[in-house]
This record gives structure tokens, C-alpha cells and sequence, in this order.
């Protein structure tokens, strides 16, 4: 019984019927018209959409091209505004981009995978010369780095910092 009365059409056509019920009691004791005033607006409303109308084609064509510009502006609207609220409920840690682990300075970028983010594209830098270390050496300052991490073992420290909140801000 519950999950009747809690059903949508049970709620819809029931207020229906009460409302139109109270109607012809309130008609009944307060002696006024409510159901047949509400009758005659239904039925002039009726009539006035089935009132044959001479219009133009230009007129028609203006209309549709309006109706479509309306349209386009909406979705261009509700598109802006969409954006900025992605950008604001992105997650804090996404302009944490690099940092130096043992020495070397690693730079990534993001990936979303549906809601959840990923580090990837893993760069190892000179932290002198903020150079790209090419097999391990810097082309500028000529420093060889012999402790650069591979890319798991970097996802488990960028990740170790974001989950304990220990990267700069």
C-alpha cells in the first residue's frame, strides 16, 4: 500500500480528483460557480487555438529562423557557464605539477579517466638549468643523474603527496 500512495501517477491523478472534488463542495457550500468559470476559461482557451489565421510565409520563416537563434543561444549560453563550473569544482591538487624527488626535477601533467585523475607523461629535469635530461644528463650544465625514477614508482610518490596534502601549493 505504501508504494502505491508513494507512485508518481497514484499522487498525479489523485490530486486530480481531490482538487476537483473540493471544487464542487466549495460550489456546493459557498454557493459560487469555481468549476463552471473554470469550464468557460478551458473552453475559450480552446477556441482561440482553433481560430483559422491568415499568415504570411515570410512571417513563418522569420519565426523558425528566430525559434533556431533562440535555441543556438541557449546551448552557447548554458556552454559557457558550464565550463566555469567544471573549472571550479576541479580538484585542488591539478596544479601540482612537478617537483624534485632525490635531486631531479620531475614535471607531469593530468589525465581524467571519467571523475578520477591520473599523473602521466612523466619528464625527469636539470633542477639547475630546468633543462629535459637527455639519457640522463643535462645538455646545458653536462650533470649526470644516475637516480631517475621510473613511472610507477613516480605515480606512488606524486600520489603520496596528494593523498597527505605534502606538496606545495
Amino acid at each position: 500500500m505504501k508504494n502505491f500512495l508513494k507512485n508518481p501517477w497514484t499522487i498525479g491523478i489523485g490530486t486530480a480528483i481531490l482538487s476537483v472534488i473540493l471544487m464542487r463542495i466549495l460550489d456546493k457550500i459557498a454557493d459560487t460557480k469555481l468549476l463552471f468559470g473554470l469550464w468557460t476559461i478551458i473552453k475559450k482557451i480552446i477556441l482561440f487555438f482553433d481560430k483559422k489565421y491568415v499568415v504570411s510565409l515570410w512571417f513563418l520563416i522569420l519565426i523558425s529562423f528566430s525559434a533556431f537563434l533562440i535555441v543556438v543561444l541557449y546551448f552557447y549560453l548554458k556552454s559557457l557557464f558550464s565550463n566555469e563550473k567544471e573549472n571550479i569544482n576541479d580538484p585542488f591538487f591539478l596544479n601540482y605539477t612537478s617537483d624534485n624527488f632525490d635531486g631531479v626535477l620531475y614535471k607531469w601533467r593530468y589525465f581524467k579517466n571519467y571523475d578520477k585523475y591520473s599523473s602521466t607523461d612523466y619528464m625527469a629535469y636539470c633542477p639547475k638549468d630546468n633543462c629535459i635530461l637527455l639519457h640522463n644528463r643535462c645538455s646545458i650544465c653536462g650533470t649526470y643523474f644516475t637516480n631517475i625514477h621510473d613511472n610507477s614508482k613516480l605515480a606512488v610518490l606524486i600520489g603520496h603527496k596528494i593523498e597527505n596534502n605534502l606538496f606545495q601549493k
